[in-house]
């Protein structure tokens, strides 16, 4: 009887993933899939698929079978086709390896609605993970294209597919409470778990040689404030409430150096208002830098007095916040309620003026994770929740 248990295949899990999932300062899709891949892999067959650019030491997990590629084709025609196509690969897939469980990363409004439809036409069993708040995305658009976007796709087919999945999973309690509140909390039930921390870089302490470097290259100096602001250059991370931060930081004469480490985006007014700061100002330097490897990243949290977290939405705790605490930055942000307002507790703030006015006092302090942050709380979670769903 043994034997027979042992040689009973793995249920097999698959994972769909955005196209591309390199891994950039801000983005937080390739770590995750990486752990959960290492969550599972000892007790199940686990694949993922839908992504063109991934991490390569997991390429061995990645779906080798058919599937549209579509990376190279044009920016402006790829939005176009990207949901359809990224349906087509999911129900390809499906068809073919028939997965026990069909999870996604990423957003719900593409990589939601691709599994949600092979439930539909396969009945394969579907948990959707989520850290965004989509009903709200839409307030922080700053193009009409964005917010008719968002207001009338992304906002309705993420409360579609939320609430006829199987499953549901949040970031934290706070987001579960949200979804169980307007209805998106899954047919069969809804689960919250802290999602993967990448602590392979944030936890080790930069080399001497390499902080008196880059002290050194950006002219660092000791008896002024050093500031970062990490994320996308767009409205729904808050760059558009850095041109009104630094304004105000300069006009309490603040000496400090302001780096702004990110990728631009289509909201281009921001670029351009940020653009011309660079010798503007008498108190304030700003100096705009390129998304760079975690590594890299983390020498900059250690040369630092502070990181600002100027995000207005619901979106998990800020993966960027979590990396700056582990590497001993406190962090100062904007209330943005559900979890992150309440692992931010009092180092949240109403406005810039507030975020302001506590940066020239120096009135912050470094964040403390839960106990429910380690490394073997999360996976234990997210083993327990899987292992739920699969024996039910």
């Amino acid at each position: 009887m043994l034997k027979k248990m042992d040689s009973l295949p793995k249920k097999k899990i698959a994972i769909k993933v955005s196209q591309n999932i390199s891994a950039l300062s801000h983005g937080a899709e390739a770590h995750t899939l990486q752990y959960f891949i290492g969550y599972l892999a000892d007790q199940y067959s686990v694949s993922f698929f839908g992504a063109e650019i991934f991490p390569s030491n997991i390429e061995k997990f990645s779906y080798k079978g058919r599937q549209i590629r579509y990376f190279s084709i044009m920016p402006f025609f790829r939005k176009f086709i990207h949901i359809p196509i990224s349906v087509i690969n999911t129900l390809l897939y499906v068809k073919k390896e028939k997965p026990d469980l069909l999870l996604c990363l990423g957003g719900v409004y593409y990589n939601g609605l691709a599994i949600f439809l092979a439930k539909f036409f396969f009945g394969t069993t579907i948990l959707v993970r989520t850290a965004e708040d989509h009903l709200n995305h839409f307030k922080f658009c700053k193009s009409i294209n964005c917010y008719l976007f968002h207001r009338f796709v992304n906002k309705n087919i993420a409360k579609f597919v939320l609430s006829r999945a199987d499953y549901v999973l949040t970031v934290g309690e706070k987001s579960k409470e949200y979804f169980i509140k307007n209805n998106l909390c899954g047919s069969k039930g809804i689960f919250s778990s802290p999602g993967p921390i990448d602590r392979s870089n944030f936890s080790k302490k930069a080399s001497s040689k390499e902080l008196s470097k880059i002290r050194e290259k950006y002219e660092i100096n000791k008896n002024s404030k050093t500031i970062i602001f990490a994320g996308a250059l767009s409205k729904v991370k808050g760059a558009d409430l850095l041109p009104d931060l630094i304004r105000s930081l300069e006009q309490k004469k603040f000496k400090s150096t302001f780096f702004i480490i990110g990728s631009e985006t289509k909201d281009k007014g921001i670029i351009r208002e940020l653009n011309t700061f660079s010798n503007n100002y008498k108190y304030v330097r700003v100096i705009k830098l390129n998304p760079m490897s975690h590594e890299k990243l983390n020498t900059f949290f250690h040369i630092s007095d502070l990181l600002v977290f100027l995000t207005r939405l619901g979106v998990g705790y800020g993966q960027i916040t979590i990396e700056a605490t582990l590497s001993g930055l406190p962090v100062l942000a904007l209330k943005s309620g559900l979890d992150s307002e309440a692992f931010f507790s009092d180092a949240a703030v109403d406005n810039i003026s507030q975020l302001s006015e506590r940066i020239v006092k120096g009135e912050y302090k470094l964040l403390k994770l839960p106990d429910n942050f380690s490394d073997s709380s999360i996976k234990k979670s997210h083993l327990k929740i899987i292992n739920t769903i699969l024996q039910s």
